[in-house]
């Protein structure tokens, strides 16, 4: 199924199982243009698509434009939570709003990484997969079970 991204509605199409494409239309300068699926690129894992409107260029994030099409928001969460923790697995069932603690907090008991304000990552699980449990004095974790 496909709907209309969000603030391109006319220009691009989202889909629920994360493709994103062109449609259709009518140029500025009077000529017909084809729509085509977009190419994805990735960063962190994060799939990502460029995006162009008036001439300006918008790179997106395709969970971004998945939820903000298919999930409703009531609560207007500002994040987008991957449930099976693949951040490739666009499809809108796995798929759902969240704060940033309730990012971290599914991050940190699937054992993932924790991303903070500044950008910062802490690992959440040591090497053999055990949570990492101790706090340091200076705030940093360690595995008390190794």
């Amino acid at each position: 199924m496909w709907k209309a991204v969000v603030g391109f509605e006319g220009i691009y199409e989202v889909s629920d199982v994360g493709s994103v494409r062109s449609i259709d239309r009518e140029c500025g300068r009077g000529y017909e243009v084809k729509g085509v699926v977009l190419s994805q690129t990735k960063s962190r894992g994060y799939r990502r698509v460029g995006l162009k409107k008036h001439g300006k260029h918008f790179c997106k994030t395709v969970h971004q434009l998945v939820a903000s099409a298919f999930i409703p928001n009531p609560l207007n969460r500002p994040q987008v939570n991957h449930k099976n923790s693949d951040r490739g697995d666009n499809r809108v069932q796995n798929l759902e709003w969240c704060t940033q603690s309730e990012n971290n907090f599914h991050a940190w008991h699937s054992g993932g990484k924790v991303y903070t304000k500044t950008g910062k990552t802490i690992r959440t699980h040591c090497l053999y997969g055990h949570v990492r449990d101790g706090v340091y004095p200076n705030g940093g974790l360690y595995c008390k079970t190794c």
